[in-house]
């Protein structure tokens, strides 16, 4: 069984090996890299780099010195890879207990923020764009809320419907 896990290991880092080399011959460089690993899963750089590119715009407005702005970046970035970590382990939580989120609870969510802010959801999405956050990006986020909701609610239900230590030895 060791064996055979040492062959598939084997096997798969020849195959990214051998995708890594271009048709002239060339070896090419790797662009991404892992970050973090929840239980199964991997978290990469280029997740991190996505999920910052809106918070640092807004970064970038505040026309920070470059020291500043290293400082402030250094900081987001570790802060949401703790988020994303959270995140995460939020989403194994939720499916463990079998909570999902729907696209129409997403689609929905979208028009409650949209009618909030008084605008369409076609206008919220190109203001999440501009912003540096693509329409799946901004659809992924709202899922995230949702079921970070979701499991917030199932802890309180848990823990306010289940008898008090008092009530059990009575």
């Amino acid at each position: 069984m060791v064996a055979r896990v040492h062959r598939n290991a084997f096997a798969v880092a020849l195959g990214v090996a051998l995708l890594s080399i271009s048709p002239e011959g060339k070896a090419e460089v790797l662009v991404d890299r892992i970050v973090a690993v929840v239980g199964t899963r991997a978290i990469t750089l280029s997740e991190l780099k996505e999920r910052a590119l809106p918070l640092q715009k807004r970064i970038e407005a505040q026309k920070p010195s470059a020291g500043q702005r290293a400082a402030m970046f250094t900081a987001l970035n570790k802060d949401l890879l703790d988020r994303m970590i959270d995140e995460q382990l939020e989403a194994e939580a939720a499916e463990k207990a079998r909570i999902v989120v729907t696209p129409e609870e997403v689609e929905r969510a979208m028009g409650m923020v949209a009618e909030q802010n008084k605008v369409s959801p076609a206008e919220l999405l190109k203001d999440a764009v501009r912003q540096g956050m693509s329409p799946a990006a901004y659809r992924a986020e709202l899922a995230r809320q949702i079921l970070e909701g979701k499991l917030l609610q199932r802890r309180f239900c848990l823990l306010y419907t289940s008898p008090s230590p008092r009530d059990r030895t009575r």
